[in-house]
């Protein structure tokens, strides 16, 4: 199956992959942080990241961790697969939804509260966000996501689309 690439900045769809992103690695409340580090101890780090390398075309959406001493990658990928699963199949809940959307809000309006935080959105709404006038309808964008929204999205990202990759060290 080929891979489904997630969408550039400019286009709707790309705001839920970002709310997926911080539902599952969005500070220590997050999904997989929360499972995997904290309860699990899985990893020592995980971090989900929409359009990498990049957000100006489509792209991969890319979920990394660092084992925990003693535990293995192939358990780590398992437990992410885990928590993908349970949002294929059960919906956010509301709460946790709007938690992460305020906190995607107050981000960006602490961004825009700067002259350097909102020449830098401007710059890159203006270049890779289909017009710097994009930038000041994300509020609404955000406020529209739906529980349904971040399904459909996780529901995108199959056992059969994904890639592990594991990196070692020499002593």
């Amino acid at each position: 199956m080929k891979p489904i690439p997630a969408p550039p900045l400019k286009e709707a769809a790309y705001l839920s992959y970002e709310i997926l992103a911080r539902l599952l690695t969005g500070g220590r409340t997050s999904r997989l942080y929360r499972s995997l580090v904290l309860e699990q101890k899985l990893a020592i780090n995980i971090q989900a990241y929409v359009g990498f390398p990049g957000n100006k075309y489509p792209n991969r959406f890319l979920i990394y961790g660092a084992p925990a001493p003693g535990q293995t990658t192939a358990a780590l990928a398992a437990g992410i697969a885990e928590e993908l699963r349970a949002l294929q199949t059960t919906p956010v809940p509301p709460a946790e939804l709007d938690r992460v959307k305020t906190q995607l809000r107050m981000e960006l309006l602490q961004n825009l509260m700067s002259n350097e935080g909102m020449a830098k959105l401007l710059a890159e709404y203006a270049v890779k966000g289909g017009g710097w006038q994009q930038l000041f309808a994300r509020l609404e964008a955000i406020e529209a996501i739906t529980p349904a929204d971040i399904q459909r999205v996780a529901q995108l990202l199959q056992p059969e689309q994904r890639t592990v990759a594991q990196i070692q060290t020499r002593p």
